[in-house]
């Protein structure tokens, strides 16, 4: 059956900024309800107001977690089960990066760019799959980049991070085919978002505007 977006329960990681809030604003006249899912407890809360009011018969769960430790992703993906139901679509978004030289980043700033983008989004994929698989419908949707396809000096770390997103992304979609669940990945260039504050330039230099 694949992905049906009409009813489905959705669960978006990095739900509170970004391609994460514009994912959300698109699928809430969509889908029957939503998980947000972001540290940032405050900023789902009045997410979830915007969602409610573009779709008032939407259910939308605030699951507040630090998707960068396995007990807190457990914890989360408990309730949103718990007060959702299975999870028909599952959006891993959430992701940062650093942009610098790999020596200087230290050692906390590269664990954590393969905790965030490797880890929980392989952890959540394989939590939240064998349940698509047993219902022969669902889809996982995979936020990568164009630096899954590419390189860059100076991004060393993050640029590996989003080539495993990609290559996981591709080898599990032809593993699934004819399961009657879909994996798609989308590879985005530069966007305007919060991800230059957080990977913190040395140099001081802006993005490229979207």
């Amino acid at each position: 059956m694949g992905v049906t977006l009409e009813g489905s329960t959705a669960l978006l990681t990095g739900a509170s900024s970004g391609i994460g809030r514009s994912l959300a604003l698109l699928l809430a006249p969509r889908v029957a309800s939503i998980a947000l899912v972001a540290r940032r407890a405050e900023r789902l809360e009045a997410l979830k107001k915007e969602l409610e009011a573009l779709n008032p018969k939407l259910k939308v769960c605030v699951a507040p977690c630090d998707v960068s430790e396995v007990a807190d992703l457990e914890r989360m993906v408990a309730q949103v089960e718990r007060e959702l139901g299975p999870v028909d679509l599952l959006i891993n978004n959430a992701g940062l990066g650093y942009i610098g030289l790999f020596e200087r980043g230290g050692w906390d700033k590269n664990h954590q760019m393969l905790r965030v983008n490797v880890e929980a989004l392989t952890w959540l994929t394989y939590r939240l799959l064998p349940g698509m698989l047993q219902r022969r419908k669902g889809g996982v949707l995979n936020i990568s980049s164009g630096f899954g396809m590419s390189w860059m000096p100076g991004a060393a770390t993050y640029c590996a991070t989003k080539h495993y997103v990609t290559a996981f992304s591709e080898s599990l979609r032809s593993e699934l085919r004819g399961t009657g669940v879909s994996v798609t990945q989308i590879c985005p260039g530069p966007v305007k978002t919060e991800f230059e504050e957080v990977a913190a330039t040395p140099s001081g230099c802006p993005l490229p505007p979207s």
